[in-house]
């Protein structure tokens, strides 16, 4: 059945939402993705309908599992970050793209590695400068806020944009501003530290 422009719309909306959360952790999102899939709740490119299957459940539960615990195991979670950004912007893509209806593979691809998977990888690189930040400051006695703060937007943005996608999208927008500004931060404070020149904030020159 051919869908209409607005549901096209809302589809892509969906997708990239989906796809973006995929930075926080790999598989929380497509494991309720997954869920809804199965439970008929959001519909699927027929190419994808696999994300729905059980054993697809089965394995995404598995998987999201084992990821949230790695990421409490100190030195783990900062190796995590290095091997997660390339698997965080497939499984972007490819949810993205499973929501991507009426449109050429091109498209279709090209539009979920570059927003999906682009939003993803943001995600990821951010969050992982955060952590790196932490263990520096306070020896990895912070990273489990961060893995919870990572754990708790992985399911809660998914579950947002199932049922609002476009206030998801928004939301998405919102995150990725937040963490350019704090990762700017983050970078400058270290190298003022480095460097011992602190950038004024607000320069002023007199003559």
């Amino acid at each position: 059945m051919e869908q209409s422009v607005w549901e096209i719309i809302i589809g892509v909306f969906l997708g990239v939402a989906l796809g973006s959360c995929c930075g926080f952790r790999v598989f929380i999102p497509m494991l309720v993705a997954s869920i809804a899939i199965h439970a008929g709740y959001i519909t699927v490119n027929e190419n994808f309908m696999w994300l729905g299957s059980t054993i697809a459940l089965i394995i995404f539960g598995v998987a999201s599992l084992l990821e949230v615990l790695a990421y409490y195991i100190p030195a783990v979670d900062n190796m995590l970050d290095v091997i997660g950004t390339p698997m965080s912007v497939i499984a972007g893509t490819l949810l993205g793209a499973s929501f991507i209806t009426d449109m050429s593979p091109i498209m279709q691809w090209s539009l979920a590695a570059v927003v999906a998977g682009g939003g993803a990888a943001v995600i990821h690189s951010g969050m992982a400068t955060i952590r790196a930040a932490t263990t520096a400051t306070t020896a990895g006695l912070g990273n489990s806020l961060v893995s919870t703060v990572e754990a708790a937007m992985a399911t809660l943005v998914p579950l947002l944009s199932i049922a609002l996608p476009i206030v998801a999208v928004l939301v998405i927008t919102a995150v990725l501003v937040g963490l350019c500004l704090v990762v700017s931060k983050i970078r400058r404070k270290m190298k003022e530290k480095t460097t011992g020149f602190v950038t004024p904030t607000n320069p002023s020159f007199t003559n």
